[in-house]
């Protein structure tokens, strides 16, 4: 029984799989924010030419 026990202490592969999981976190947040940066740029970009197009059709007519 307490030879069970000190092998189940002593085992540290559940601490390797605990480390790929927080790494794993980390990385998909770093890429979530990584795309909402990308997608902010892009908004910004889509909303300037918007209005540039918007002001050349209204000098236009």
């Amino acid at each position: 029984m307490f030879s069970a026990l000190k092998n189940f202490i002593a085992d540290e592969d559940g601490a390797v799989t605990v480390d790929w999981v927080v790494t794993a976190a980390a990385v998909t947040w770093l890429c979530l924010g990584a795309l909402q940066t990308a997608q902010n740029g892009v908004d910004n970009v889509a909303s300037a030419l918007e209005q540039g197009i918007s002001v050349k059709y209204n000098e236009d007519n």
